[in-house]
């Protein structure tokens, strides 16, 4: 049987109980009594949920190691392209054959490198035009009204649950 259907039938056995005539002591050990079912599956549950938790941790660890080992292969093929290039540049080799692949040096397109912006004319500057700013709520002013007692209209102070494992 289902955690839900567990909670379904302690629901019906609470609203059962509290239709009879019973003392709280009665009420108490009947409940405590036939609550085994429910707290074992959710305690089960828990146990997953923890698992999971590990789980994500060391997968979030892994990415992490991953992305510096990426980020370290990346640097050592860039120096290792700069190296090959200057080396053949020093020695006035444009191309290098094998059986594999070619090695050659290329020309990139031009680019523009302003070595000295004070130098330029007004013709060559644009002003780039700012984006007007999209208003967004101010949650946390928001709520210090309502926690005050305003009434703020289109918001309002919604109280959610999450369970908790230590």
């Amino acid at each position: 049987m289902s955690l839900f259907n567990v909670a379904i039938e302690h629901r019906a056995l609470v609203e059962k109980l509290s239709n009879l005539d019973l003392d709280e002591a009665t009420f108490a050990d009947t409940l405590e009594a036939e609550s085994y079912p429910l707290e074992v599956k959710a305690q089960n549950c828990a146990y997953v949920i923890k698992n999971h938790e590990m789980l994500e941790n060391g997968i979030k660890k892994r990415i992490d190691e991953m992305q510096e080992r990426l980020s370290s292969v990346k640097k050592r093929r860039e120096a290792l392209e700069k190296y090959v290039l200057t080396c053949m540049q020093i020695a006035k080799v444009k191309e290098i054959s094998c059986a594999d692949f070619e090695i050659s040096i290329k020309n990139n397109p031009p680019s523009v490198d302003v070595y000295e912006e004070a130098l330029l004319s007004v013709d060559y500057m644009r002003t780039p035009e700012p984006k007007p700013p999209v208003p967004v709520p101010d949650k946390m002013l928001i709520k210090k009204a309502l926690q005050d007692g305003f009434e703020v209209q289109g918001a309002r102070l919604v109280q959610s649950q999450r369970l908790n494992l230590k």
